[in-house]
């Protein structure tokens, strides 16, 4: 999600190895992550490190082009990208 706690500047949301249906289910709760706003600074699972710096970008870059509405975002890594699947 592009828009975290209210009033917090922060993105939240919850990441999970493997396909995303274990989270979209509700069969897992993920790891959660937050990305600052508008810093980026990320805390989370160690793993998705390389990659917080541009999701916060595709992030912000896709709450623009719907007006700055928050979005809610699925995306994946595969074979060492960012993947952004649907907003």
């Amino acid at each position: 999600m592009t828009l975290g706690f209210i009033g917090t500047g922060t993105m939240a949301a919850a990441m999970v190895e493997g396909l995303g249906e274990a989270l979209v289910s509700g069969s897992e709760t993920g790891e959660a992550f937050t990305l600052a706003r508008p810093s980026g600074a990320f805390e989370g699972p160690g793993s998705l490190a390389p990659f917080a710096d541009r999701l916060h970008r595709e992030a912000h870059d896709i709450e623009g082009i719907f007006d700055g509405a928050a979005q809610d975002i699925e995306w994946a890594i595969a074979e060492g990208r960012l993947w952004i699947v649907q907003a």
